[in-house]
C-alpha cells in the first residue's frame, strides 16, 4: 500500500510543471519570471500547470527590455490547457541620445 502511495504522489508532483524554452536576440539576456531572476537565454522556464497565464521578462544591457504574457491555449479535442513550447523575444537597441 505505501508504494502504491508514493507513486500516485510521484506522478502528482512530476505533472505540476511544463518546460518552456525561453530565446532571445541577442543571446545572453536576463531572465525574470513574476519577478525573479531564473537565468540567461537560451533557457528553460518551468511552467506551473495549475496556472493560465505567467509573465516573463527579457532584458539586456543597451536593449529595451521586454516583457510578456504567456497564456495556455485550449486543445478542443483533449480538453487540455497546454502552455507553448518555446517562447522568443527579439530585443531592440536603446537609442543614444
Amino acid at each position: 500500500m505505501r508504494k502504491i502511495l508514493i507513486l500516485i504522489l510521484f506522478a502528482l508532483v512530476a505533472g505540476c510543471t511544463t518546460p518552456i524554452q525561453i530565446k532571445s536576440e541577442p543571446q545572453g539576456a536576463q531572465v525574470y519570471h513574476e519577478g525573479t531572476f531564473i537565468g540567461v537565454t537560451p533557457t528553460t522556464l518551468q511552467a506551473s500547470n495549475w496556472a493560465s497565464s505567467t509573465s516573463v521578462k527579457v532584458m539586456k544591457e543597451g536593449y529595451q527590455a521586454e516583457q510578456k504574457m504567456i497564456n495556455t491555449t485550449y486543445d478542443g479535442w483533449s480538453g487540455q490547457l497546454n502552455w507553448p513550447t518555446m517562447e522568443f523575444f527579439r530585443l531592440a537597441r536603446k537609442r543614444k541620445e
